[in-house]
């Protein structure tokens, strides 16, 4: 996506079957977006943690979410369900002019 922008993005439970989760009590999903990242690929320790927001409430295990990065970027999305980092989590996210 592009800088001050709002983007949005959905996280669908599965369990360790890849079976789809449809009960939303049992879990709570969190995001945290992270960057832009150093040159070096390092974190950069001085950016506060941009806020990703919960959209709507879950829904059959299903959640949705969106941000505003007001820089460019790769950053790093988190996603942890009850504090536990998901499969494959952090994600890259590059957020540039451009980008879609």
């Amino acid at each position: 996506g592009e800088p001050n922008a709002r983007l949005h993005f959905t996280v669908e439970l599965v369990d360790v079957l890849k079976a789809k989760v449809s009960s939303c009590t049992s879990s709570s999903a969190s995001a945290v977006l992270q960057g832009p990242m150093s040159k070096s690929g390092a974190d950069s320790a001085q950016a506060a943690p941009i806020v990703v927001v919960k959209t709507d409430a879950c829904s059959e295990g299903t959640y949705q979410y969106s941000y505003v990065a007001s820089k460019q970027g790769q950053f790093l999305l988190h996603i942890t369900v009850d504090g536990t980092d998901i499969a494959n989590s952090p994600f890259y996210v590059y957020i540039g002019v451009g980008c879609r």
